[in-house]
């Protein structure tokens, strides 16, 4: 993304929002956002902690060209995305199209199809969601977010062999 990108989404963002942002960087530091202080046109200037601590209140200076991802720290409904970025220009590919039938018919009941009665034909079933356009559900992201902490955090645990004599 490029800085006008980055500053648009978070002035987008409104305020209430700002202590869920989690901003991952290129080296895969997570810094957990108190507050937004300023958007400037190369950098973030935050307060935060950095993810896996609880020392908070630290300032951090981000430079955009560092940032590589942005979440919020909680359960979005899609009613709420609707609200924050506003509803999508055009269907999604990755929506399938049963689902984007429902939400069709749930925005203009008027255009829901006609189904014969007494039709002997059985309904069609709907499209199966492909693997790679289905989102993973919040239990297995957290589930892997908490298993590479751990790995992480065992790793600069284990003690470092520096001893020229064992080797």
């Amino acid at each position: 993304m490029q800085n006008a990108d980055w500053i648009k989404l978070f002035r987008q963002l409104p305020p209430e929002y700002h202590n869920q942002i989690v901003l991952v960087l290129q080296n895969r530091t997570e810094i957990c956002m108190e507050t937004l202080f300023r958007v400037e046109p190369t950098h973030l200037i935050v307060r935060g902690r950095l993810g896996g601590t609880t020392d908070g209140g630290l300032l951090f200076i981000v430079p955009f060209n560092e940032l590589t991802t942005v979440y919020l720290n909680k359960e979005v409904k899609e009613s709420e995305v609707d609200q924050l970025f506003g509803p999508p220009k055009t269907p999604s590919r990755l929506i399938s199209p049963s689902r984007q039938a429902v939400k069709t018919v749930m925005a203009d009941p008027a255009a829901a199809p006609a189904s014969p009665v007494g039709s002997a034909a059985p309904a069609a079933a709907p499209a199966a969601v492909p693997a790679f356009g289905r989102a993973p559900d919040t239990t297995t992201v957290a589930r892997n977010n908490l298993l590479e902490r751990l790995r992480a955090a065992r790793q600069a645990a284990m003690p470092q062999n520096n001893c020229l004599k064992c080797d």
